[in-house]
Order: structure tokens, then sequence, then C-alpha cells
């Protein structure tokens, strides 16, 4: 183990967190959760929570048909300066997709002459909702969709664009493939792609045939680049086209109906005009979203060259076997995820890949959890390793070569620096170490302390942490009149820095186990006695043997790594879990299979077969399991 002061300091710069212990007595109030250790982003404590507001009651506006995009005039602003979210509803509100920003737009261009609204007359009708975390408002909207002359007969002329994925690629054919072989034949019009992967020649007919992309080259490394992408929305036009995965896999879905395009766009909670865009383009502008999009590309790039290697399945085939799954996932879309990849791969049920899919799924999905998309330089380093290297691992992998694998689960970004100009990687996963409560006053006047809503003087409460973990106490309400403090024995003196505590302000203290810590710390109220007088924290070596009554046998969502079975390495949350065996079995009639968790393999999860997910990577609302025993 470092030094517990450099342990310590690199932990604390970390969390950016700026130290200042405040022990004033004060009036109390409220506050929104920020999620971090950022001070004063949920408004002040002592005052009443303002809400959000529109600028207006009300929008109507017009769109032409062929377009996502929407401008809205209406504004939303919020007097305490809180974080505001956006969300969506309403009878139209699966056509539409809100940024972060509160950009809205169509998630598909709509069609004039097929409207998909619930009245089918062409005007939309929705509900635009800001929250502050406590208080919401709406915006009424109407977008009427307007019609637009789009000509009769076809015509030719030129066809120019880029063929991108995570870096734009030279040397790919571009052809229209009139006879949908796949193949470029004699009398089909088409280029090579040059240094910055741009294309142009001329066809007779736009509609007479959709356009393919097939090879290329990485123009920096020299990495082939195998794979088939087909136009989304197939047909060229005199528009720039870009050609790309992301693109390509919404032409696969497409070929099996439209609904599976929405269903996609929805999943990955962008609009399609966003989803086709030049994504290293995107990434210079600095576009809202354009980062994970980027990402998407790339490791769904990685993906299907790596399961085609494997297999000898076209880019189609894998894109094909991807659209089912991708379409009816039930957490925010994401193509690291490794619960999607060996869905897929088990779909595929190729004899080539069976035999060693979990290594191979759990290697591939490990390496596309660390891609970053800083800049493109950046991306497109890792699009290279991703087709030089890990590709032709993934083929070891699947023939049997399982030292490699382990590789890959214990040391990937070694891995990746040793075959690349790629150096200093730091893991892009989240610190699963990290345990938070909500710390709240109780009722009967506010003189008791409540840590997730169990009363720390009516119930015998311990929370668990082991050398390494952080504990954060957040959203502390009133902590001006009731000053929140870890001491080593009941109403001592607070702990130090030294011994792992940081307190920020009235609303954030932390616990930064060290070798300093002590065993037992008892938190207590710096002005009022025996508010937390049936609560203690307990540092142990591990959670083995350990019980955790008060989470009951509702379903659960724990955060960390999946460290066995079909999800082996699905990094984030999983959910529905169960603490025991039984309570699984009594959920459903099917199948039970026990998962480990990396972070803490001490402590079984029981899962139903066929429920829940692993890994994902947005919070399911589920309880979140946290090493806390909780017993009246």
């Amino acid at each position: 183990m470092q030094s517990v002061t450099f342990g310590l300091m690199a932990r604390l710069a970390s969390l950016c967190l700026v130290l200042s212990v405040l022990s004033s007595c004060g009036g109390g109030g409220g506050g929104s959760d920020s999620g971090g250790y950022s001070s004063g982003s949920g408004g002040s404590y002592g005052t009443a929570n303002n809400a959000p507001r529109w600028s207006a009651d009300s929008e109507a506006v017009e769109v032409a048909e062929n377009s996502t995009e929407i401008s809205l005039t209406a504004t939303a602003s919020d007097a305490d300066g809180d974080t505001l979210s956006y969300s969506i509803s309403g009878d139209d509100a699966g056509s539409f997709s809100v940024a972060s920003s509160g950009a809205l737009s169509f998630i598909t261009a709509p069609d004039f002459e097929s409207p998909q609204d619930a009245d089918t007359n062409n005007v939309y009708e929705l509900s635009l909702d800001v929250s502050d975390g406590s208080a919401t408002a709406s915006l009424s909207v109407t977008v009427t969709v307007t019609d637009v002359d789009e000509g009769s007969g076809a015509s030719g002329g030129p066809v120019t664009g880029v063929v991108v994925a995570g870096s734009y690629l030279s040397e790919a054919l571009v052809f229209q493939d009139l006879n949908e072989d796949g193949v470029k034949d004699e009398g089909e019009s088409g280029a090579t792609t040059n240094a910055q992967g741009a294309f142009s020649f001329e066809v007779d007919d736009y509609a007479a045939g959709k356009i393919i992309s097939v090879g290329g080259v990485e123009p920096e490394s020299g990495t082939a680049f195998g794979a088939s992408f087909r136009l989304s929305g197939g047909t060229a036009s005199e528009e720039a086209l870009v050609i790309s995965p992301l693109g390509s896999l919404l032409e696969a879905a497409r070929a099996s109906n439209e609904e599976r395009v929405v269903q996609i766009l929805q999943s990955l909670q962008v609009s399609e005009s966003a989803a086709i865009r030049d994504p290293l383009e995107a990434i210079i502008a600095g576009d809202e979203g354009s980062v994970a999009l980027a990402l998407n590309h790339v490791q769904l790039s990685i993906i299907t060259a790596s399961l085609s290697a494997i297999t000898g399945l076209s880019t189609l085939e894998i894109e094909s076997a991807v659209v089912e799954r991708a379409a009816t996932t039930d957490t925010l879309l994401r193509f690291s995820s490794i619960q999607l990849l060996a869905d897929v791969a088990a779909d595929i049920n190729d004899a080539s890949l069976n035999a060693f899919i979990t290594d191979v799924t759990g290697s591939l999905g490990r390496f596309l959890q660390q891609i970053v998309a800083d800049d493109t330089s950046t991306l497109a380093q890792f699009t290279d390793v991703g087709l030089r290297v890990v590709v032709s691992d993934s083929v070891a992998i699947a023939s049997g070569d399982t030292a490699l694998a382990d590789t890959y689960r214990g040391a990937i970004l070694g891995r990746l620096e040793d075959n690349s100009a790629l150096t200093n990687l730091t893991s892009q996963l989240p610190d699963f170490n990290e345990f938070s409560y909500r710390i709240d006053e109780g009722a009967a006047g506010g003189f008791q302390y409540t840590i997730d809503g169990a009363d720390a003087t009516a119930s015998d409460i311990i929370v668990y942490a082991r050398v390494g973990d952080t504990i954060r106490f957040d959203n502390v309400v009133s902590l001006t009149s009731h000053p929140f403090r870890l001491g080593s024995s009941p109403e001592s003196s607070p702990l130090s820095e030294a011994q792992g505590v940081v307190i920020e302000n009235n609303h954030h203290v932390a616990l930064i186990v060290n070798e300093n810590t002590p065993v037992t710390i008892y938190p207590y109220c710096q002005v009022h006695s025996n508010m937390f007088d049936r609560g203690r924290i307990k540092i142990v070596e591990s959670f083995e043997g350990l019980q955790f009554p008060g989470f009951g046998a509702s379903p659960l969502q724990v955060r960390g790594v999946v460290s066995t079975g079909k999800y082996d390495g699905a990094a984030g949350y999983t959910y529905d879990v169960y603490l025991s065996q039984e309570s699984a079995e009594a959920a459903s009639d099917s199948n039970v299979h026990q998962h480990r968790m990396q972070d803490m393999p001490e402590v079984p999860f029981f899962m139903p077969d066929g429920q829940g997910y692993h890994g994902a990577v947005e919070s399911s609302g589920r309880t979140e399991f946290k090493p806390i025993s909780v017993q009246d």
C-alpha cells in the first residue's frame, strides 16, 4: 500500500474536494442532489426552493417534412441556479427526443404523406417538462409538419461524401449497388476514397440503387478495414453523404422495418440526423452528445469486425443480429455493453465462436469500455489498435487462448499501451468502491438522523467499509443546525483528514478509509446528543459472511463489474438481483443464477434467468445494494 499521506491526498485530488470545516449554527432548509461533491449546485440551505420556469406557457412551431430539427423560442430558467433536466410526455412524445440542453428534435424525419402523430393529421402535441430535482414546469408544444414539393421522377447527378468510423477511411470502394449483391460490377458507378475519406462520382439515376462502401484503410497507420457499410437511407442525393457504422446499422434496421430504426434511436436517445452526421466533424464542432455518438461508431465497427473475423459472416449479417438486440434493449443503449455483445454472440450461434464465447465477449467488451474520444486523434488511435490488435486477439481467444483472455481481464490497459501509441491510460470505469448515503433529519422535531431513510435512533445500523473504500454522506439537510461529524467514540471530537474524514461543507461529508482510520466510527451531531446513537461504521477486511438485513426480498440493483457467468466483465448497474436464492426463486418461475461482483466478491447476488440487466449505464431506479445492516 502507498503511504497514508500520499494515498489520501491522491483520493482527495480525484474527488476535487475543497476542504472547509463548518460548524456554525443557523437556519434550516432544503436542497437538491448534485450527484457529486460540488457545493452550491442544489440551491441554498435555509431557503425555499424556487421552481423552474418557462418563458412562455405554450409554443407552436412548423417544421418542413424530412427535417428532424425543431427550433423553439421558449427557454427555461431557475432562480436558484439549480441544474435543470428535461423530459417529454404526451401522446406524441414517442416521436421526439430531448437533449440535456432542452433541445427538441424528431427521432426520425417526419414524412408529410405518412403522418405518425396520434391524430394522423401532421400536428404533433407534447409536453416539454423541465425539473430542478424538486419541482417541475411544463411547456405545451405543438409541432405542425408541412409538405415539401419533392418533385416527380428520379434523376442522376454527382454523389459526394465521406466514409468515416473512428477516422476517415482511405482506399474504400464506394459505389451504387444496382443489383444489391454487395460487389461492384461492371456498369456500376463508383470511386475510391482519398486520404481524407472523401469520394465523388456520377450516377445516372439516384434511385436506381443503394450506396455501399467496401473496405478501406486507416490513413495514418495503414490498418485495413474489412467491413462493408451501407448508406443510411439507401439511395443518394445531391447532398453530401456520410457513410458510417451507425448509419449502416440503421439501414440494416430499416431493412427489417422502420419501427426498428425508431426503437434503436430511442434507445440511443438521439435523433436520426445526429446519428448519421459525420462523428469527427461533430466532435470538432463541440456538438452536444458528439463524444458518446463517436464512441458508438467506433465500438460498433470493432464489434462487427471482430465477430466477422471469427465467424466469417458479413458485416450485414452481424449488423442484423445487433439490430434485434439493440432495438429491444430496456436501458440506455451503448455498444460497450457486454450484455448486448454476449446476447448478440449467442444469437449468432456459430461453432467457431461458441466454445469460448464468454472469453471472447468479456475480452472484447473490456476493450470497448476503455475507448475514449477526448479528441479525434485519440479516437483514431483506439480505432487503429482495435482493428489491428483487438480483432486478431478476439480470433485467438475464440480459438482457446485463455491466457490472452486473462490479460484482457486483468491488464487491458497494459495490452493497449504495449501495442499502440497510447500512453498513460487510466480506467474509464467509475470507482465502484464508493458508496453514497443520504443523511436527513427525522421526524420528532428533527432531533435524530436518518440514513437512507432508516432512523438511526430507532434501528441498529452498521455501515461496513474496507480500507480503500470511500463512504459519502450526501444531501445532508439542515446541518448548520445539526452539524454531522464522525468520531472514534460516541459524541467525541471529530476525526481528522489523516484519519480519512473530509468535510467539504455542511452538505457533504466523506470518509476515505485508510490505515489510520479507526476500526469503529460513530456518527454524531456536534450540537445535540443521541441523534445517531444506535448507528456506527465498522471497518472490516472483507464483506465475507456479513448479513445485510433491511433490504428485504425486493429486487435490487448493484454497482460494479460482473466477474462470473455469461456476462463476465459487464460494468455498471446490474439488476434485478436478490440477496438470497429463495427470494429470487420466489420472484420468478425461471431458473436462478448467481453473480459475484469484482469489487465485492464475497457477496453473492441471485438473479432469475431472463430478467434484469447486467452492466447498464444508467440506474434502473431499483433500491441500490450497499454494505449496510439495518436491524429493528
